[in-house]
C-alpha cells in the first residue's frame, strides 16, 4: 500500500499522517501499564514496526530525495540517496534483527566510506565552486585513500583528504603544475601514499611496533603534508621522478624507533620523534648523507639518542627512567636535531653528540639534576668547535 501511495507526489501529506500514525500507536502501546521497555513482546512489535516503516517509506523516500526532501541537486540527492541507503541496510540485516546492534564501529566504517565514495564522485560536494583542478584532486585522494591495501580507519580519511585539500590549496601550482596528468601524480597524492604505507607497515615476526593514535597519526601527516606543500623538491626530483627522502626518512627513524623503544615510546611521543625528524630533514638534506657501507646520518642520530636515553643497560637504569616519563624523550630529540640543523652534518658532529649524551648521562648517574636548556647550550657549544 505504502509502495503505491510513494508513486504519487499529491500523497506525501498521506504517507505523512501514515507515519506519524504509526508512531502514535506505537508510543500509546508503550504507555500501558503492561507494555513496558523490559517487555520483550512489546519491544519486539515495535522493532517489526520500526523496520517496516524503514523497508517500505524510508526506502522509498531515499530513492526520491528530490520528491519527498525536496533536495533537486544531483550531487546532494547522490549523497543523501548512498547515505540513506547504507544507514537503512544497516538497520534491516542487523542480526537478530536487533536494531541496537546495528550501530558499531563497523557501521561507521560503512557510512564514512559511503560519503568518501560519493565525494570522489561528486567533487563538489565539498569544493563548491572550486577550480576543475581541485575538484579533480578532491577525487582522485577520496577514491584512491579507500584502497584496502591501507587498511586506515575510515575515521581518519576525511581528515586526510582535508589535509591534502587545504595544504594542496596554499601552493597548488607548484605541486600540480600540470593538472591535464593524472591526480594520482599530485605531489601530496605521493606523499600521502609513501606515509600511510610507512606507517601502516607492520613489523616482521610480529614484534612490536610503534602504533600511533588517530590524533597523533594525523599530526604526522600535517607536519609531513606541510613540509613537501613548502618544499615540493623535497618529494619530486627535476626529473618529474618521485624522490627517495620522504620514504628514506620514515624509513630511517622507524628502524630505530620500533628496535629501541619496545613498549617505552608511546603514540605521543612516537608522533613527535618524527615530527622533528622530517622537519629536520627538510631543512637539510645531508640528514640523507650515507657513508660507504654504513646507516645514513638521520637514522645513526636516531640511533644514538634513543640508545642513550633508553638503554637496556642496568647502569643506566636511573637515565632511562628520566627520560622514558613524559615528552622528556621528544623534547630531548628536538633539541638535538634543532642544532645539529644549524652546525655541519658530518660523522664528526655525530660523535661530538654522543660525546655530550656520555658526559650528561655520567652527571645523572653521579646524583647531579639535569636540565634541558643546559643540555641545549652544551651541545651548542660542542658543535660549534
Amino acid at each position: 500500500m505504502i509502495d503505491k501511495l510513494l508513486k504519487y507526489r499529491d500523497n506525501k501529506n498521506t504517507l505523512q499522517e501514515t507515519a506519524r500514525g504509526l508512531t502514535e500507536d506505537v508510543s500509546a502501546y508503550f504507555s500501558q501499564a503492561d507494555s513496558s521497555a523490559n517487555n520483550p513482546i512489546a519491544i519486539s512489535l515495535a522493532e517489526t514496526i520500526f523496520r517496516s516503516v524503514i523497508k517500505h517509506a524510508g526506502t522509498a523516500v531515499a530513492n526520491d530525495p528530490a520528491t519527498f526532501l525536496g533536495v533537486q541537486d544531483e550531487a546532494e540527492a547522490s549523497f543523501v540517496r548512498n547515505m540513506s541507503s547504507t544507514l537503512f541496510s544497516m538497520i534491516l540485516d542487523a542480526p537478530g534483527g536487533n536494531i541496537s546492534a546495528a550501530f558499531n564501529r563497523d557501521a561507521l566504517d560503512r557510512l564514512v566510506k559511503t560519503a568518501i565514495g560519493t565525494v570522489s564522485q561528486y567533487p563538489q560536494l565539498i569544493a563548491g565552486h572550486a577550480s576543475h583542478s581541485m575538484q579533480t584532486l578532491i577525487s582522485a585522494v577520496s577514491s584512491e585513500l579507500m584502497s584496502p591495501a591501507y587498511q586506515l580507519d575510515r575515521s581518519l580519511l576525511p581528515e586526510i583528504v582535508r589535509l591534502i585539500i587545504e595544504k594542496s590549496s596554499e601552493n597548488m601550482d607548484l605541486l600540480w603544475p600540470d593538472s591535464d596528468t593524472d591526480a594520482k601524480d599530485h605531489v601530496l597524492m605521493l606523499a600521502s601514499k609513501e606515509l600511510l604505507s610507512r606507517l601502516l607497515k607492520k613489523t616482521p615476526g610480529g614484534t612490536w611496533h610503534l602504533q600511533l593514535s588517530r590524533d597523533d597519526f594525523k599530526a604526522v601527516m600535517d607536519t609531513a603534508l606541510g613540509e613537501i606543500a613548502a618544499t615540493p623538491a623535497w618529494l619530486v626530483q627535476k626529473t618529474g621522478e618521485q624522490s627517495p627522502y620522504l620514504g628514506a626518512a620514515l624509513e630511517s627513524m622507524l628502524n630505530v624507533i620500533n628496535h629501541t623503544g619496545a613498549q617505552r615510546i608511546n603514540s605521543q611521543n612516537g608522533a613527535r620523534l618524527i615530527q622533528a625528524g622530517l622537519r629536520g630533514a627538510a631543512l637539510r638534506l645531508e640528514f640523507f648523507n650515507k657513508p660507504p657501507g654504513d646507516k645514513r646520518i638521520l637514522e645513526r642520530l636516531f640511533s644514538i639518542v634513543l640508545g642513550k636515553l633508553l638503554s637496556d643497560n642496568p647502569a643506566e637504569s636511573a637515565t632511562a627512567w628520566q627520560f622514558a616519563k613524559g615528552d622528556m624523550l621528544a623534547q630531548v630529540m628536538e633539541v638535538v636535531i634543532d642544532k645539529l640543523s644549524k652546525a655541519q652534518i658530518n660523522e664528526t658532529s655525530l660523535a661530538q653528540i654522543e660525546t655530550v649524551f656520555d658526559s650528561e648521562i655520567t652527571a645523572i648517574q653521579s646524583g647531579k639534576a639535569w636540565d634541558l636548556q643546559h643540555f641545549a647550550n652544551a651541545l651548542q657549544d660542542a658543535l660549534q668547535t
